[in-house]
């Protein structure tokens, strides 16, 4: 996969990430860590304009770890077409995430021991009192709430949302 992958930001994702990048610009970053895709990366960029306006420099990693979950044969669907055309596959992914595997894709328990990995890689390369943001996707980042809260996947691998440039 290419270092940076995907359509860019559309408008409203500029607007949000700029929203995100104000809302952030007070706080002091220590290192952003973004997944591959262009929109992540464009995002993590929007941040660091606000606060490298308050002279805060950042160090930008990007972390081919990160990027969402491999749909396989689901990619480009949209979920009512996906729904009715592997309708068995849907009903393992929301009863049962983790016996869920996506042909020519990836299961939900790689994806999400991907990312645990990923995670421990980061949280080991840095203190507590360094901030560290990751701008990811969302299947991603409910993985980094399983993981860290220890919850189980199954359970709450639909419950947990996060919503574009959501900050958590």
């Amino acid at each position: 996969m290419p270092s940076e992958y995907g359509n860019p930001l559309n408008r409203n994702g500029l607007s949000q990430a700029c929203a995100l990048g104000h809302a952030l610009s007070k706080v002091k970053i220590h290192h952003i860590y973004t997944s591959p895709a262009r929109r992540a990366v464009e995002t993590a960029s929007q941040i660091c304009l606000w606060t490298d306006a308050c002279n805060m420099p950042i160090k930008k990693s990007v972390t081919p770890e990160l990027v969402e979950m491999n749909y396989g044969i689901l990619e480009g669907f949209n979920g009512k077409i996906a729904r009715e055309k592997y309708p068995d596959l849907f009903k393992t992914y929301y009863q049962k995430p983790s016996l869920t595997f996506f042909p020519k894709g990836e299961s939900v328990a790689q994806a999400y021991r991907r990312v645990g990995f990923a995670l421990d890689e980061i949280l080991a390369a840095h203190t507590c009192d360094e901030n560290v943001l990751i701008v990811s996707h969302g299947a991603v980042m409910s993985f980094i709430f399983i993981h860290i809260f220890k919850l189980d996947l199954d359970a709450m691998f639909h419950a947990i949302r996060h919503h574009n440039s959501g900050l958590s």
